[in-house]
């Protein structure tokens, strides 16, 4: 058997080879010789031969082993490494392809970063002055008076905004707003938006927004500082039951209820709406100083050129600085407020005329008998009806020239005290005042009453009041009209029906300001007497109890009067049967006011329908 190993180098590989061919030669040489025919002492020699020649192999090899150990080990031959000119390029190549890849992700984000830092500088104001500008651009935005764009510093627009907003608050019309006037803009502008994003106590919406409502009513309230995020959370149920316990209900920490959100929303709207009715009053108050400060009043002027150096500056456009709240800006030309009692005549030619009433019109309801109040001017420093007189020319020409009343029947009542009150709906123990006298002994009439005017309630027991002019807030429970009281008188004549339109609210405010000077608005609703013996009585008010009634100021009528008179004209024969009941005319007259004071002021206002809703209020001829 023959072996080799390339790792005993090239000579000990040869020298085994041959001794080992040597050796088995000679091993076959001597067998041969011994197996071949012979005698026998060749045959014996030929063994002695084969043995001779396998110990001398032996030896032989032994010494050719030992001399092929001793020859020094070589290593096998490597191959060169080839120099490294290759990895030298291949080293370059990477050197220079790294900062490559790295460079042009690097350039594209520094692209888009300027490009965002242009658009924040181009609308975040740079300074306080800008600041300021840019929060009453958004605020008469929110407010329906801007309809420019807030980051344009060349818009004249906002010249107009402002003039807006002050003739809608009934102060000068300048066009400059002192610091005063600016933040009370901005109180307005956020109870604004809050009302509506807390939205109706009753509104049906998703679990999230009906979750951020609750949310924002807390944070309203002051129980909430944490984000709106729709989700109640721990924070959010300690402060759920921060304001059951300071209310007095069970410490739940939970209003998942219908009720109990309607309640909380309910409540975060009245605190809302009460600010909003303080503004009102504040702007009420730097009217009269205005008005006064023009008739040569003790009101001091405020300063021109401080007003006029700061409107005069590029960076902060009609707002002006330093000025005081006692002593706001009137400069030449500005809008006469129109909160006073000469400031707006009922008879202004800028309004469409009214129909006057014919002599002539066709009698359709002769045994019908119409109560027209009208109060505008009031004594004392409660604010003007600014439309009362107008509003109450226009039902009393649709009463007569549309609906078919006679003249003879119709009991008109302008600027009526309380004792003139008493005498046209009587008293709390004799109804028989002049209602009375006029309606038909045996029952055949029907009896329709409108009144527009202030309201007020009594703040101890909450209890509405019409407001004669010679009535004031604070001493309403002996010097106004109860609500319930002319209900009640209706409610005991012997007639078939009474129907009552109320254009006023009942919240302590107004559209010309705060009446309640003692208190807090307090939240009214105008809810109608228990019904004793028939259901003949139906109302149909301007609004809830908590809310204001608005004035439309470019017809020059109260808001819900202008929709009232519209819809009884015919407009609001929604299924054109010839016939207009109670219920299609709260219909038409719920969605138009609704609207309308939304667009026009920010405000929620949602006429109330009361009574029998199937009434037929008007038969079209």
């Amino acid at each position: 058997m023959i072996h080799s190993s390339a790792s005993n180098g090239g000579v000990a590989a040869y020298l085994k080879s041959g001794f080992s061919i040597f050796v088995s030669a000679f091993l076959v040489f001597g067998l041969a010789m011994a197996h071949a025919p012979a005698p026998a002492q060749a045959k014996n020699n030929g063994l002695g031969a084969a043995a001779v020649g396998l110990a001398a192999g032996l030896v032989i090899g032994g010494a050719l082993s030992n001399a092929a150990k001793s020859q020094p080990k070589r290593r096998p031959p490597q191959k060169k490494k080839k120099p490294s000119y290759s990895k030298k390029k291949t080293y370059k190549k990477k050197k220079y392809s790294k900062p490559k890849s790295r460079s042009a992700p690097k350039k594209k984000y520094t692209k888009r970063k300027s490009n965002r830092k242009q658009t924040v500088r181009r609308s975040a104001p740079v300074n306080n002055v800008q600041s300021e500008v840019y929060q009453v651009k958004s605020a008469l935005a929110s407010l329906g008076h801007l309809s420019g764009d807030i980051n344009d510093n060349r818009d004249r627009s906002y010249d107009q905004a402002i003039k807006s907003y002050q003739r809608a608050k009934r102060v000068a019309a300048t066009g400059v707003l002192d610091n005063t006037q600016r933040q009370l803009l901005v109180r307005e502008a956020e109870g604004r938006n809050m009302l509506i994003a807390m939205g109706s106590p009753n509104a049906r919406v998703s679990t999230l927004e009906s979750n951020k409502r609750i949310q924002r009513a807390l944070q309203v309230l002051g129980y909430y500082k944490s984000g709106i995020d729709g989700k109640i959370g721990s924070g959010s149920r300690r402060a759920i039951a921060s304001y059951q316990s300071n209310r007095g209900l069970p410490t739940t920490g939970d209003v998942s209820s219908p009720k109990a959100k309607a309640d909380l929303i309910s409540t975060a709207r009245k605190s809302v709406e009460t600010d909003v009715a303080a503004i009102n009053a504040q702007f009420a108050q730097i009217s009269r100083q205005q008005f006064a400060s023009l008739n040569g009043g003790a009101v001091a002027p405020a300063k021109p050129a401080a007003s006029q150096a700061v409107a005069s500056t590029p960076a902060a456009p009609r707002i002006a600085t330093g000025v005081s709240a006692a002593a706001p800006a009137v400069l030449p030309g500005g809008h006469l407020p129109t909160a006073t009692k000469t400031a707006l005549p009922s008879t202004a030619s800028n309004f469409a005329a009214i129909e006057p009433v014919r002599a002539d019109a066709k009698i359709l309801r002769p045994n019908d008998v119409a109560v027209i109040i009208g109060n505008r001017n009031y004594k004392g420093d409660i604010p003007v009806v600014a439309f009362g007189h107008r509003d109450a020319d226009a039902m009393k020409s649709v009463l007569v020239n549309d609906l078919g009343f006679s003249r003879s029947n119709v009991i008109d009542a302008r600027d009526a005290g309380q004792a003139e009150l008493v005498s046209i709906f009587g008293s709390k123990t004799n109804n028989r005042g002049k209602v009375w006298r006029l309606i038909d002994p045996d029952g055949k009439s029907n009896v329709f009453v409108f009144y527009s005017g202030h309201g007020a309630p009594d703040t101890q027991s909450n209890t509405p009041y019409l407001m004669p002019v010679d009535s004031h807030p604070d001493t309403i429970q002996l010097n106004g009209y109860p609500l319930s009281q002319m209900y009640s008188n209706l409610e005991g004549l012997d007639v078939k029906s009474a129907v009552v339109f109320l254009d006023a609210c009942f919240s302590g405010g107004s559209a010309g300001g705060m009446l309640t000077q003692a208190a807090s608005p307090v939240a009214v609703t105008a809810k109608m007497p228990a019904i004793k013996t028939s259901q003949k009585l139906t109302v149909l008010a301007a609004a809830e109890g908590d809310q204001l009634a608005s004035w439309d100021e470019k017809s020059g009528f109260g808001m819900f009067t202008n929709s009232l008179v519209s819809g009884l004209k015919g407009n609001a024969d929604k299924n054109n049967d010839k016939q207009i009941t109670a219920s299609e005319l709260h219909s038409y007259v719920h969605n138009k006011v609704r609207r309308s004071a939304r667009r026009e002021f920010g405000r929620i206002q949602t006429p109330v329908l009361m009574g029998q809703a199937d009434y037929v209020v008007r038969v079209k001829q």
